[in-house]
């Protein structure tokens, strides 16, 4: 084969063995949980079956996950890793490396929820989805490429179906099967999106100025817009951001309550860390931003008001959250409070979901109604949960009233400096939003002390010490963090936030 002394001159981004070890580096984490799912694999199908065994593995396996981002976000400080691979599909930095260390711990709790008894021996399949989900998200933190989204998106998207139906009833079948539905349907229109950028500037990082070829005035001015929203719906699908919240009440209502703790946190807020760069990339307007996040918040906290079942009230509360979350994407180049309210979200959310876990195996207990008198039965409990409805709500002296001050005095100074009638709008209808909240958070905690029992059940039924041990741990968090948000906010503030 003969070689034009042109071709010879082309240069080529050759892969050598330094560069990929230096890229190999830098995904240590992935790589962690990579190697984890294959030792589960591997103790799935040995005639080793307890639960305790694959437990340990999973728990001891994240524990180093965490701590390897942990020494990543102390040592790159405002360094970023882009060229990994001589490509750009992702991106490695202190910021992405604090995310990641978010959904580690988060899902280091959620592994620690004891199992109701729906979901059926053998388990192994149960920690080896749990591993696909966080190693997915953590890819899309990560991710700079729509190729690496959609393979980090269907990594989560996948392996929540199977957990959806692990309970393997038939409502659980159902909710499985609505859920793959609505989730194919939003990859395939956000791949529809991704051939249009491709077919319209030939590229589909977020690293280029693929932008400035797309609003280029060859083409109508519906076509930006159509790409962007074919693109966000699979991004905002995951999020549960209106109108794409339509999947969560029903998976929430019959899919086991760890599975269901875990859904909302780890693949809406790996959704958020992405959605900072397409934002910013995008250069989206506050504007746009802003009416999602006013039609979001309302939707959730609306319909929420109407709910007898917790947990599917619980579905709409993290669907108005997703919503508070997006009026934190209103401050350009600065996230910190994003991660402030996003870091906080986690603790009284997972430990609500704790709580709802445990009355539901112990007691069978699904409707708010259910939880009436309680207070006298189990004390402890009742205090716990009170206290994560009231920093859900937002109010003082929780850390949730924290986050939402940090949130409301953003906005508030946003329109102070841009004058825009719009963030106003926003601001108000974000206290009348906390103000509703309140209505239907209150509901359980005043049913279980001043309400008398419904159930026949009287007899106090005892919760395990790691029950009582994870609740005291997210209670204290939960309120310390209303007394020294510095401590939180001055670890965030080490690395720049900026997007």
């Amino acid at each position: 084969m003969q070689y034009s002394s042109e071709n010879m001159n082309t240069p080529i981004n050759w892969l050598t063995l330094e560069s990929v070890s230096d890229s190999l580096y830098w995904l240590l984490p992935e790589l962690l949980l990579t190697t984890l799912i294959l030792l589960l694999t591997i103790l799935i199908i040995s005639p080793v079956k307890s639960d305790k065994w694959q437990k340990g593995l999973v728990f001891f396996g994240i524990g180093p996950y965490v701590l390897v981002n942990g020494y990543f976000s102390y040592v790159l400080g405002e360094t970023q890793i882009q060229n990994l691979f001589n490509a750009d599909m992702l991106i490695v930095n202190a910021q992405a490396a604090k995310w990641k260390i978010l959904l580690g711990l988060s899902m280091l709790v959620v592994l620690l929820f004891p199992l109701p008894l729906t979901v059926k021996r053998p388990r192994g399949e149960y920690f080896l989805l749990l591993t696909g989900v966080l190693l997915g998200a953590s890819l899309l933190v990560i991710a700079n490429h729509f190729m690496m989204v959609l393979i980090s998106l269907e990594m989560i998207s996948l392996t929540s179906y199977l957990l959806t139906g692990l309970a393997r009833t038939r409502y659980s079948a159902e909710a499985a099967v609505k859920y793959f539905l609505f989730g194919a349907a939003a990859t395939a229109v956000m791949v529809y999106g991704v051939s249009w950028l491709y077919g319209i500037t030939g590229h589909v990082s977020l690293s280029g100025s693929e932008l400035a070829m797309l609003e280029n005035n060859f083409y109508p001015d519906w076509v930006p817009f159509l790409v962007v929203t074919l693109i966000s719906s699979g991004i905002l699908f995951k999020v549960a951001v209106a109108p794409w919240h339509i999947w969560v009440p029903d998976v929430y209502e019959q899919t086991p309550t760890p599975v269901v703790a875990m859904f909302s946190v780890i693949p809406k807020l790996a959704g958020f860390a992405f959605l900072i760069k397409w934002i910013t990339w995008l250069q989206w307007p506050v504007e746009e931003v802003a009416v999602l996040a006013v039609l979001t918040m309302s939707v959730g906290n609306f319909a929420a008001l109407r709910q007898v079942n917790v947990k599917r009230m619980m579905g709409y509360s993290s669907i108005a959250h997703s919503g508070f979350l997006m009026m934190a994407l209103l401050f350009p180049g600065d996230a910190s409070v994003l991660f402030f309210y996003a870091a906080v979200y986690i603790f009284m959310n997972l430990g609500a979901f704790l709580l709802i876990n445990y009355y539901e195996r112990m007691y069978r207990i699904q409707l708010i109604k259910e939880y009436d008198g309680f207070f006298r039965i189990s004390p402890l409990f009742g205090i716990y949960l009170v206290v994560f409805m009231v920093a859900l709500t937002g109010l003082p002296p929780t850390a949730g009233f924290t986050a939402k001050l940090f949130l409301f005095s953003g906005v508030l100074a946003q329109f102070q400096e841009s004058g825009s009638a719009l963030l106003m709008f926003t601001f108000v209808f974000g206290i009348i939003n906390a103000v509703v909240s309140f209505a239907y958070y209150v509901r359980i905690p005043y049913g279980m002390i001043f309400r008398d029992m419904h159930s026949s059940v009287n007899i106090f039924k005892k919760y395990s010490v790691l029950e009582n041990f994870l609740c005291l741990f997210l209670v204290l968090a939960v309120l310390l963090l209303f007394f020294k948000p510095e401590w939180l906010m001055g670890w965030i503030n080490n690395s720049s936030f900026a997007f």
